[in-house]
């Protein structure tokens, strides 16, 4: 009986526009109004022989004239597989041209392919938002 009284209730505060209900929950992942859109892009070899690493270069560029602060997360999953098999996370540093680079090498692989995911995070409390890339990386034998 209590929820019954308690759901009409609810019902009459919305309909006189009392109480409103909102049907996206709010976002707090950037605290300010304009943030600014940041994009992730990676140059380095997609294919590699079996025993090599692979270096590969992550950039990290923002819209306008600012270097984008924060961390990038690697991870290397390999195809078939459950779960990531290497993963680091390193600070972008100020490069040319208003963009941040960092630089991941890879352990020796065995043959297959694999699909690397990098996430950009930004510094807590700045105005940049989170951006993610993947690749894929094929390693044949020898």
């Amino acid at each position: 009986m209590k929820r019954l009284v308690l759901g009409l209730l609810a019902t009459l505060l919305v309909a006189a526009g009392l109480v409103s209900a909102s049907s996206t929950p709010a976002s707090a992942a950037c605290p300010y109004t304009n943030c600014i859109q940041t994009s992730l892009n990676s140059e380095g070899p997609r294919v590699i022989r079996q025993g090599k690493k692979a270096t590969i270069k992550v950039g990290v560029r923002a819209a306008g004239n600012v270097y984008p602060t924060g961390t990038v997360r690697f991870t290397v999953y390999k195809k078939g597989q459950r779960g990531s098999i290497f993963q680091r996370t390193k600070n972008v540093s100020p490069a040319e041209r208003y963009v941040s680079r960092t630089r991941f090498t890879t352990p020796r692989l065995s043959p297959g392919t694999y699909t690397i995911r990098m996430r950009y995070t930004p510094t807590a409390g700045s105005v940049f938002k989170v951006s993610t890339n993947k690749r894929t990386l094929t390693v044949r034998r020898r």
